[in-house]
């Protein structure tokens, strides 16, 4: 097929399908109802107000816990849909605070929990974390950001700096926060 007539062509989504099913199950049962009488007609009424509250019940479940499966490959362009999937099926990556924290194997050198965990937001597809190391006379800061692309791919950027004066303080709660020394 030529390009020009495939880029005009609009594909069937499971959207349509649902709107399609839903739509031609109304008017069917619309006009049913109309021509019936009696105990027949009021469980068809009932039914033709219930049925869109039940599809909409069960799109809504799908969409909370399924939201790819509505999309077909083409909406996702460039990105690899297995790794898009992947990542949203996995939900956000558990908090770390220490070392300790991390399951599986670890190749320690040093001591990795010198830098103090400030705060950490984690989403399916992104998370970032503010961590800082007393040094003296001020603290170490340093800020990570991790995201994914559109390709499904991961990227990170790292900002570090030195805050002079500054101290890492514990919080009620188990939380670290930057005061400024006395």
């Amino acid at each position: 097929m030529p390009a020009e007539r495939t880029a005009g062509k609009k594909q069937l989504t499971p959207l349509w399908v649902i709107s399609l099913f839903v739509s031609l199950t109304e008017v069917v049962l619309g006009v049913a109802a109309s021509k019936t009488t009696g105990n027949i007609q009021i469980a068809l009424v009932g039914f033709v107000m219930i049925f869109p509250l039940l599809i909409a019940g069960a799109f809504f479940l799908c969409l909370w816990a399924r939201p790819w499966v509505f999309y077909p490959p083409s909406e996702y362009g460039q990105m690899d849909v297995l790794k898009y999937v992947g990542a949203l099926k996995a939900g956000p990556a558990p908090l770390v605070r220490e070392t300790k924290d991390v399951k599986g194997p670890v190749q320690i050198v040093g001591n990795p929990d010198r830098m103090k965990l400030l705060f950490k937001a984690v989403g399916p597809t992104w998370d970032r974390s503010t961590k800082a190391m007393d040094a003296g006379d001020g603290c170490v800061v340093q800020v990570s950001t991790r995201f994914m692309t559109a390709a499904g791919d991961w990227r990170i950027a790292e900002a570090i700096t030195y805050a002079p004066r500054a101290r890492v303080m514990e919080e009620v709660g188990g939380g670290r926060y930057l005061a400024v020394r006395d």
